[in-house]
């Protein structure tokens, strides 16, 4: 018969180590508990193995003399030694404190032993109650608090806990494990501190600035702000469990980024995400305030209650995306700002020593900002001599429902000073009182307000009549706007809608010029009188047949067109084009096949102040395009 060899399972490595927590106790002494199963090489249980124990000073193979050994943890019951494995090759016993070797023999005569040590002997393992450890770990002091059925807590000599929550010495699972400190990740809630903001701040002064902060789920009433470094190479940041609710009581910033010597001209990298902010006020509470700094991310987050969500204050590169931003009087806000060139920075717009550092790059997408009670996005970048900010894009929100609670004056998006910024694709709005306003007259000189290049592209508007008080209703403001593309957006509405009250786009007076207005679907009857139209200061503004709107430039108007003309049976018709010279030109591209088809006979035949002549055959439903350009000499 070949000889049978034996192993260990790694079950009775793994769990030899845990069963010496379970150690002597302050008010009298517990067994440790030791236990394993034999199997042979071919992985059955060996039964009838025995299993002889005895102190570490014993001598000998098997080893003499043995120890006494026992069946209850109260060290009542002795029994045998050596004793023997069941018919699964398991075997339990309780031991005292001290050091053991346990020897198993095999049927062939080969023995195997390995050493335990009980009930923590002082420098190797941890006690249960009254003891502390002081050496075997690095000099590290922990002295075990409670021992409870399903929890083990372990105090270290620096006030944190290390938590093992479920331990099961059977499975070697441990259910849960709260620790301040694992692999460069700081548990926030097990930092010193009076409140979570505190603690985050401790954890941060702890890896000085290298670390990821996590915040686990709970609730959380705090005051005290939140500092996230601004650092280069993204080297922190602040990852909040998604049940972690935070509730600010105080009167600042929840979050704050922290300029530092490289927040301005480092690339930081810093990443805020998840969790839900509440500010008890919204008076004057922010719930993140980003300083000037590169590449920022805001993600996953709930923010509501705050006066602004996201305030952003002189930053380049942010990303905000994915997250829930309603119930704030703005939900994203813009500022320009001044800071001095040396730490500390002391950034303020108020500070007129300092260098202008205007809101750029930004790119704020996918998220949920309905239900802000002024503006859900305020592009404020208004701080002369400033440029205001610049290509800041806001794609695929929904701004519902802004604006309503300011009697009809706010709304979705208001955009100021800036140059190049986009509006779209993929915005919805629907039920604001305003929705897109771009620039604000004043009629002051250098006025600071307008709004250059913007981009408004491919967004939808739900039209309703006009609501919280206003007479009139737009989709579009052109309130001082220069240089504005609007292309490829759609609406559509109620069928009460009227001209004598909405306008799809209002151009104002004295405060619009160059602007190109694409095709747009307007999905409103658009016969005189009724419909969705263009406008220029609330009046309709040249009604050119169903579905069809003139591209109006009220000032300087140096590009405009009727887009989708359609022809009578006429075969000369006259196209009232408002603000064309005399000395401009004109001509015409195909909508339908029908169109095409009589392109070689259709052409501009006569340019005047005010009007172009088309001539074409006499036919009915030939759709085209009319564009005109005036002579800028």
């Amino acid at each position: 018969m070949a000889m049978q060899r034996f192993k260990f399972l790694f079950t009775l490595i793994l769990f030899s180590p845990l069963a010496f927590l379970l150690g002597t106790s302050a008010h009298g002494q517990t067994g440790t508990p030791v236990f394993g199963q034999v199997v042979t090489s071919a992985g059955y249980p060996a039964a009838s193995v025995p299993v002889r124990v005895c102190a570490i000073t014993s001598s000998g193979i098997p080893c003499t003399p043995t120890s006494n050994i026992y069946s209850d943890a109260a060290l009542t019951q002795q029994i045998g030694n050596p004793l023997s494995t069941d018919q699964y090759g398991n075997y339990t016993f309780f031991v005292g404190q001290g050091y053991y070797i346990v020897q198993i023999t095999a049927s062939s005569g080969v023995t195997y032993s390995y050493n335990i040590a009980s009930n923590a002997v002082p420098g190797s393992y941890l006690p249960i109650t009254g003891g502390t450890l002081t050496g075997g770990m690095t000099g590290t002091t922990i002295a075990a608090t409670t021992v409870t059925g399903t929890t083990t807590n372990f105090t270290t000599a620096n006030g944190t806990t290390l938590n093992l929550g479920t331990l099961n010495l059977t499975t070697g699972t441990v259910a849960t494990l709260n620790a301040a400190t694992v692999n460069t990740t700081l548990n926030a809630a097990l930092q010193a501190g009076s409140d979570i903001g505190a603690k985050i701040n401790t954890a941060y002064s702890g890896c000085s600035g290298q670390c990821t902060i996590y915040v686990p789920a709970g609730a959380y009433s705090f005051s005290t702000t939140i500092n996230a470094p601004l650092n280069t190479y993204g080297t922190y940041g602040l990852t909040l469990d998604p049940g972690a609710v935070l509730t600010y009581t105080g009167s600042g910033d929840v979050i704050a980024s922290q300029v530092n010597t490289y927040a301005i001209t480092g690339s930081n990298r810093l990443v805020i995400q998840g969790g839900q902010i509440f500010c008890s006020t919204n008076s004057t509470t922010n719930g993140v305030h980003l300083y000037p700094g590169n590449s920022i991310t805001v993600t996953r987050m709930l923010i509501s209650g705050c006066n602004n969500g996201i305030l952003v204050e002189g930053s380049d590169v942010v990303n905000i995306f994915d997250n829930e931003i309603t119930g704030n009087n703005y939900g994203v806000q813009l500022i320009s700002t001044n800071c001095n060139a040396a730490a500390p920075h002391n950034c303020s717009q108020t500070n007129t020593g300092g260098a202008v550092y205007s809101p750029n790059a930004l790119h704020v997408h996918n998220n949920m900002m309905g239900f802000n009670n002024l503006w859900a996005i305020w592009d404020n970048g208004v701080l002369a001599p400033g440029t205001g900010s610049l290509n800041n894009s806001f794609a695929y929100n929904d701004f519902e429902q802004s604006g309503k609670s300011g009697g009809g004056t706010y709304g979705a998006v208001l955009i100021y000073k800036s140059v190049g910024d986009i509006v779209g694709p993929g915005n919805y709005f629907e039920d604001s009182p305003r929705e897109v306003v771009l620039g604000q007259y004043t009629g002051g000189s250098g006025d600071y307000y307008a709004a250059s290049s913007t981009l408004v592209i491919g967004n939808y508007f739900t039209t309703f009549v006009p609501i919280d008080g206003r007479t009139m209703s737009y989709n579009i403001e052109l309130e001082n706007a220069y240089h504005v593309m609007i292309e490829g957006n759609n609406e559509a509405g109620s069928p009460g809608i009227s001209s004598s009250t909405n306008c799809y786009i209002n151009a104002a007076t004295g405060a619009e010029n160059h602007t190109i207005i694409g095709i747009n679907a307007i999905l409103q009857n658009a016969t005189t009188g009724s419909g969705n139209p263009t406008c220029v200061n609330g009046v309709a503004s040249q009604l050119v047949g169903e579905g069809s709107y003139p591209i109006v430039n009220s000032n300087f108007q140096v590009y405009m067109a009727y887009q989708n003309w359609i022809t009578a049976a006429s075969a000369t018709e006259t196209v009232a084009v408002q603000n064309l010279t005399a000395g401009g030109s004109c001509f015409v591209t195909p909508v339908n096949a029908a169109a095409l088809a009589q392109m070689g006979s259709s052409y501009i035949s006569g340019i005047g102040a005010g009007y172009a002549t088309f001539t074409h055959p006499a036919t009915v439903n030939l759709r085209y395009n009319i564009f005109c350009v005036n002579n800028p000499n």
